[in-house]
């Protein structure tokens, strides 16, 4: 099998995606658990470019990385104890969830290597929307047409979450 530059970047971004997931699972501190989670959620977003989810992709970039995890980065730096510097979380179950995330990925890779692929159904039709939504422009379409109120309704709750997260740290420090 020759190998591309799209198998080595789609390699690669994989990588990224466990090493970070790994290093998120393992780390002592909350902003390098975040920064993790930035690359985490990065490297997903391209692996999502490469199962042909370019919207979803985009959506995890706006969402995620662009709206969540800066609201955890602004919590992280808002409540972090004054006393000792740093905030790190306790590892005090790190046994009983490495064996838990083990037992996972072990029934997985199960699953994955007993199924016939090729048989299912909706592999052969990957790609194919039926219900008309198969591009982002008609998504784009229905959600500032018939899913506006909805829109904004969430991003007006959004923004009241980030109000009162931001109250509730002034007030404890």
């Amino acid at each position: 099998m020759e190998f591309s530059g799209l198998h080595i970047s789609f390699a690669a971004f994989a990588l990224i995606s466990l090493g970070a997931g790994l290093g998120l699972a393992l780390s002592k501190r909350f902003i390098y658990a975040a920064f993790l989670l930035f690359a985490l959620l990065f490297g997903v977003a391209a692996l999502f470019i490469f199962a042909g989810a370019e919207l979803l992709a985009v959506a995890q970039l706006i969402v995620y990385v662009g709206g969540i995890l800066i609201l955890l980065v602004f919590g992280i730096m808002l409540t972090r104890k004054r006393i000792s510097g740093f905030a790190e979380t306790a590892l005090h179950q790190s046994i009983p969830s490495a064996l838990v995330g083990m037992g996972t990925a072990a029934v997985l890779l199960f699953v994955f290597l007993q199924v016939d692929w090729e048989s299912l159904d909706w592999m052969q039709h990957s790609g194919v929307v039926e219900s008309g939504l198969d591009n982002p422009q008609m998504i784009g379409k229905q959600l500032l047409s018939s899913y506006l109120l909805p829109l904004e309704l969430m991003g007006i709750l959004l923004l009241l979450a980030l109000i009162g997260a931001a109250y509730i740290a002034k007030e404890k420090a």
